[in-house]
């Protein structure tokens, strides 16, 4: 009989969450206002505004991507500079979306250990460019770190400083709150930002993440743009539900921390066994390993899906909301076999 595959290349491959899925079968069968105009879309913002203690109002936009390049854009609308770390998904893996929405912004990228930005070099790339500024961090970031309390609000301070916007990738933040032990609400206070793209679709979602913007960030011809830009779903209300059933009871944070249990239980077989060269620092559900080359090779005929990612030396092993410590178990004393 053949094994069953194990797939650790992303939380992407992960089904939808059963909740979403039955709840959509059982929310989504009336009939309701087109192009966000219905209910569950019009209670967006009381949500988020309790999810994250600050006032917000939010969209469900179909991509990661889609969030990161409708809520930079909107922060920029004349254009101008970002300011991100050389492997932010908007900059490396997005095929150029923010500046395909807006040719008038531009990149600048710094170094940084395990994917973190230091408050002393953001300061000083932010100070030398001129007109609108926005320094955008990610939480969780390519790497599987994320950065504590204290360093978002260092960053944040200089972003206020240097008179720029402060943007969050959140692909993964509720990975990184499960990880740090703090809540979206702690993030918000402390990085004070004007917009964070959220992502659903690894925690559960079938096909919605959001852009979300505080205070008074968000832009007066939001709705034109998202209609100009082809987000303005006509039946929007099938994006909001999944949003409103992940978030309104804390569904999405459970599922996450799951993800990461899953991750540290990983992490603890993988580093006991042979063949492992070195395992980065995480605070989510990604990890980063360096296998020897006997290992590396063996994966091929193995029943593990995995990727190369950042370095070739580096293979990437995600979980998610839908892994199974069984599967977990099964890598690990695979290892030890090779």
């Amino acid at each position: 009989m053949e094994t069953a595959a194990v797939d650790f290349r992303s939380d992407n491959v992960a089904p939808a969450a059963d909740e979403v899925v039955r709840g959509l079968a059982e929310l989504g069968l009336q009939a309701a206002s087109p192009y966000g105009d219905d209910d569950v879309t019009q209670h967006l913002p009381a949500l988020l505004t309790e999810v994250f203690g600050q006032t917000a109002v939010g969209w469900p936009v179909p991509t990661g991507t889609a969030a990161n390049a409708m809520t930079i854009g909107a922060l920029l609308p004349q254009g101008g500079v970002v300011v991100c770390h050389e492997r932010a998904h908007a900059l490396h893996s997005e095929e150029g979306a923010t500046t395909y929405a807006n040719p008038r912004i531009r990149f600048v990228a710094l170094p940084g250990e395990d994917g973190r930005l230091d408050p002393a070099s953001c300061e000083a790339a932010l100070r030398n460019v001129s007109g609108p500024k926005l320094l955008t961090l990610t939480q969780a970031n390519e790497y599987g770190c994320a950065y504590d309390l204290p360093s978002l609000a260092a960053l944040s301070d200089t972003a206020r400083r240097t008179g720029a916007r402060l943007h969050l990738d959140g692909a993964r933040l509720a990975a990184a709150c499960c990880a740090l032990d703090i809540s979206p609400r702690d993030v918000v206070a402390a990085a004070r930002p004007d917009a964070l793209a959220l992502g659903l679709t690894k925690v559960g979602a079938m096909s919605s993440d959001a852009a979300i913007f505080f205070g008074a960030s968000l832009p007066q011809d939001w709705r034109a743009t998202m209609r100009r830009s082809g987000f303005l779903s006509s039946k929007m209300r099938y994006q909001s539900i999944q949003i409103h059933i992940l978030m309104r009871t804390g569904l999405w944070l459970e599922l996450a921390r799951h993800s990461v249990e899953m991750s540290q239980r990983l992490r603890q077989g993988v580093e006991s066994a042979p063949g492992v060269i070195c395992v980065r620092p995480s605070q989510s559900n990604v990890l980063l390993v360096e296998f020897t080359d006997r290992v590396q090779a063996a994966f091929a005929a193995s029943p593990f899906l995995v990727k190369q990612w950042i370095d070739p030396k580096l293979t990437r092993l995600v979980t998610s909301h839908a892994t199974q410590m069984s599967e977990v178990d099964r890598f690990t004393a695979w290892l030890r076999t090779v």
